[in-house]
């Protein structure tokens, strides 16, 4: 079988399951598994790989039938039980109890009901009843990588979250949004701009400049400037002199100590400008190669924008080929140098950003005494006291993950070798 064939028959299984009854015989009990990443963004997402020598080839994965949308991800789908009621309600949540639970009114004419934006490799738990009477329940096991958001009057919207960078570490989701206007030449419903906030959206950069069209300079979301909602003024992109030019530096700077003072309130940011491509690009492949993320993977992440608005890598390369003339062992520590000697970014923002933006890709599960050998992942990654990447021997700092998923940072002098 052809590797083409086997893909997408891989793909299908995925889909197929999310329709079966695994952990249970009894209709009470369902697992539905589903695979959020759409056919042609997975089939993309797994088959190409992108060095610097590298041709683009997101046009093989463009083709759609009656334009239809490929910057959605798939839905949880639920089939609902028959029932005399008038309607049925869907209850579903990360928390077993169900206290942080969602509700949803169904008709009971409804064969089945869709769940988008759910956050890949989490557990959601989930209840459907009628007149009090609970008639089926389970668990929805999300997988996939890439966590596109599904709005209806917006497009090109995913979270920064799930890509793994260099050390094994994961961007955590839910933190940073990137995506089109939402106000201007495109407008989001009230029912997108709701479906945002809870999303935690608690903060908004424009990147748009102030002539562009009607929405620049206004939050759709109602946030305030100078508290929640900064615009920059941005005029066009992308050139390379954007990487140097003070103005273009001074707005990278700004746009990041708004990113860190939102995460340390709380506040996860939605970023963009007109079609959350070039502007919003940028920003995202700097805030990702500080991150440690390679280049195949920030590639991808750019050109993922091609599912709504034709974009190739060709376009950006100028960018990584600026960032590699810096000083710096690798690439993350050449990001690095840059948002420290060319954005004059302070050293504690970069550390915050770092240890807030990374997770463990496989936290360990069911260790019931938190013990320091335990807690150790093998070959951890170790940073310094500014939150750079370490090897060699010495003293740095191991970030130490319990069973519970708590992060502890602990000072070690153990030899860094990898």
């Amino acid at each position: 079988m052809r590797k083409a064939e086997k893909m997408r028959k891989g793909f299908l299984e995925l889909v197929v399951c999310g329709s079966m009854c695994l952990f249970s015989q009894s209709l009470m009990a369902q697992t539905v598994y589903v695979q959020i990443e759409n056919e042609a963004v997975f089939s993309y997402l797994n088959r190409v790989k992108y060095t610097r020598e590298s041709a683009t080839q997101i046009d093989d994965y463009l083709v759609a039938a009656d334009e239809q949308r490929l910057d959605i991800p798939r839905p949880a789908i639920l089939s609902l039980p028959r029932t005399m009621a008038d309607s049925l309600t869907v209850w579903y949540g990360e928390e077993s109890d169900l206290s942080d639970a969602t509700k949803l009114q169904v008709s009971r004419q409804s064969p089945r009901i869709e769940i988008y934006n759910l956050i890949p490799e989490h557990v959601y738990y989930y209840q459907i009843e009628a007149d009090g009477e609970v008639l089926k329940q389970g668990e929805i096991r999300p997988r996939g990588t890439v966590r596109m958001i599904y709005l209806p009057s917006v497009r090109n919207v995913r979270d920064m979250g799930g890509w793994v960078n260099e050390d094994g570490l994961r961007i955590r989701y839910g933190m940073i949004f990137r995506g089109s206007e939402l106000n201007g030449d495109h407008v989001a419903d009230s029912t997108d701009l709701e479906t945002l906030k809870q999303l935690g959206v608690g903060a908004e950069i424009d990147m748009r400049y102030s002539d562009e069209n009607e929405g620049s300079g206004i939050s759709a979301l109602g946030f305030e400037e100078g508290d929640d909602y900064l615009f920059t003024d941005n005029s066009g992109c992308c050139d390379p002199s954007h990487l140097t030019s003070y103005h273009w530096t001074s707005r990278y700077r700004k746009e990041f100590e708004f990113i860190v003072a939102s995460l340390k309130q709380g506040r996860s940011v939605y970023h963009h400008c007109v079609w959350g491509a070039d502007r919003t690009g940028m920003l995202a492949l700097l805030m990702e190669g500080l991150l440690g993320i390679d280049y195949d993977q920030m590639m991808k992440d750019y050109e993922l924008t091609s599912f709504y608005s034709y974009r190739q890598k060709d376009n950006i390369d100028y960018a990584i080929d600026y960032i590699e003339t810096l000083p710096g062992a690798t690439l993350q520590e050449k990001f690095l140098y840059y948002f420290v000697q060319k954005l004059y970014v302070r050293r504690a923002d970069v550390s915050y950003f770092i240890e807030t933006m990374l997770e463990e890709n496989d936290i360990t599960v069911g260790v019931e005494e938190l013990k320091k050998e335990k807690l150790v992942k093998k070959a951890p990654a170790v940073f310094d006291l500014q939150g750079r990447r370490v090897r060699g021997e010495g003293q740095g700092l191991k970030i130490m993950v319990g069973s519970d998923g708590s992060r502890k940072k602990v000072l070690t002098s153990l030899p860094f070798s990898r």
